[in-house]
């Protein structure tokens, strides 16, 4: 991975006004108040209550034929009725997205047939908003961009802008100084080339942001990553394989899960493990832990392990031994992390009893 680490003050202002970070001083918890108190516009976007400019959504991709074939429904057009006062394209994406939600069941059957027509555009519809929000979009807001233009010639914001700047500088030298070192565990574990370009865009540590968006771009900071610094290399390297094995929109929940479980045991298991010369078995998101652990043995096979370096690593780790699985298929070793997945996929799926026992 070739990380190109970029400080942009709108995206840091962004991320800092998006919501409660940790240790968030009264000085800035006013701004936020104030903020929301007089019903700014742009900051009413910037937390997700209010809609971006509809023009946003109407220039990206087909999302536009989406929004008209929904308009020209005799059930929008019953529903909008009640909501005249607005646009017929602000009340359509409104009702779309959720934010205006009508129990209906012929809206529910128009919902899923528009769903199953315009996936891909529908998923990127949903996902311009701030609860899984794709900061790419934002700039191009005359309200959100006015809002942070005033909020960074605050004093708070240079202070924390100064504070993420000694974070970026300590990242960018950090990574610089291990970047062989990582590069050369992501080929021998992931058993393909890589040279993919990343762009890095770095937040305040303490608003606690990882996330990949857009072909090649995240965003990091966190402040467990200010002591550890072996902690930012781990989510550094997370976020990034989520650009190098995306979620494809073909893909069911449970297969997304198997795959993000796999990127989990790649970086935050085996990586930090070696990294902090311990076991990092508990690290990952709680929800996918199981399906963690039934991937686990096979991924102990995938990485070169015979069954009793295998058993061992599971007492290490004080796993339970019942979770352990003989595998006698050794190819299992052979194969690259791609070929790894469908492999887990295509014998992991259907064990839902098996996961939710454990």
């Amino acid at each position: 991975m070739n990380f190109n680490f970029i400080l942009d003050e709108n995206y840091l202002a962004l991320f800092i006004l998006n919501k409660k970070i940790h240790n968030e001083s009264q000085i800035l918890s006013n701004i936020k108040n104030k903020l929301y108190t007089e019903n700014n516009p742009g900051y009413k976007k910037i937390i997700g209550i209010d809609l971006l400019d509809t023009s946003i959504y109407l220039n990206k991709g087909n999302i536009k034929e989406l929004i008209y074939a929904f308009i020209n429904t005799n059930e929008f057009k019953e529903i909008y009725k009640s909501y005249n006062n607005e646009s017929k394209e602000a009340i359509a994406i409104k009702i779309l997205k959720g934010i205006i939600n009508i129990e209906s069941n012929n809206l529910e059957n128009i919902k899923n047939d528009l769903w199953y027509k315009y996936m891909d555009d529908y998923q990127t519809l949903l996902n311009i908003n701030i609860n899984c929000y794709n900061p790419q979009y934002f700039p191009l807001d005359k309200d959100v961009i006015n809002t942070i233009e005033e909020f960074k010639k605050t004093e708070e914001f240079k202070k924390l802008y100064e504070e993420t700047k000694t974070y970026y500088n300590n990242l960018k030298e950090y990574w610089n100084i291990n970047k062989d070192k990582m590069n050369n565990y992501l080929k021998q574990t992931l058993k393909i080339n890589i040279n993919t370009k990343i762009n890095v865009y770095v937040s305040h540590p303490n608003t606690c942001e990882g996330f990949s968006f857009d072909n090649n771009k995240i965003v990091w900071g966190h402040y467990n990553g200010i002591k550890d610094l072996n902690y930012n290399l781990v989510y550094l390297i997370h976020e990034g394989l989520h650009c190098i094995i995306p979620f494809e929109t073909n893909e069911t929940e449970e297969e997304c899960y198997i795959k993000h479980s796999i990127i989990e045991l790649i970086a935050d298991y085996e990586l930090y493990s070696k990294l902090s010369q311990k076991s990092t078995i508990k690290e990952g998101h709680p929800y996918l832990h199981k399906y963690r652990m039934l991937i686990y043995p096979y991924w102990l096979k995938y990485i070169g392990l015979d069954n009793n370096e295998i058993k061992k690593r599971l007492q290490l780790d004080k796993v339970n031994l019942d979770n352990f699985i003989d595998i006698n298929n050794n190819e299992i070793k052979d194969i690259n992390i791609y070929q790894f997945i469908d492999y887990c996929k295509t014998h992991l799926i259907n064990n839902k009893n098996k996961i939710s026992k454990k």
